[in-house]
């Protein structure tokens, strides 16, 4: 079965955390096979409101400044989404003003 591939050595199955998560794609497809969502950290409440609806459960950390990695629960994944459209507009903004 595909979700015994994702088990650690000690035989228990993976856990993810989410930085940037936005709505929780990753999350939800990484829970097709059987690693469970444990945390994300994301400060929009419109992708917040619909990664719970998903994930009940999931520890939402809110503002990825003021957390303490210390304080959350451990995951095998830490996965980090970067919105690539903001960087490329913040870029050509840039390149404007140096002209």
């Amino acid at each position: 079965m595909i979700v015994d591939m994702f088990r650690n050595n000690n035989n228990t199955l993976l856990k993810i955390g989410s930085l940037f998560d936005g709505i929780g794609v990753f999350p939800l497809a990484a829970s097709l096979y059987g690693i469970k969502p444990v945390w994300a950290s994301e400060v929009e409440k419109a992708p917040v409101s619909i990664t719970k609806r998903h994930f009940p459960t999931m520890l939402h950390l809110g503002d990825i400044t003021k957390i303490d990695g210390g304080k959350i629960p451990p995951v095998h994944i830490n996965y980090v989404w970067f919105a690539l459209s903001k960087l490329i507009q913040y870029r050509k903004t840039r390149r404007s003003y140096r002209k």
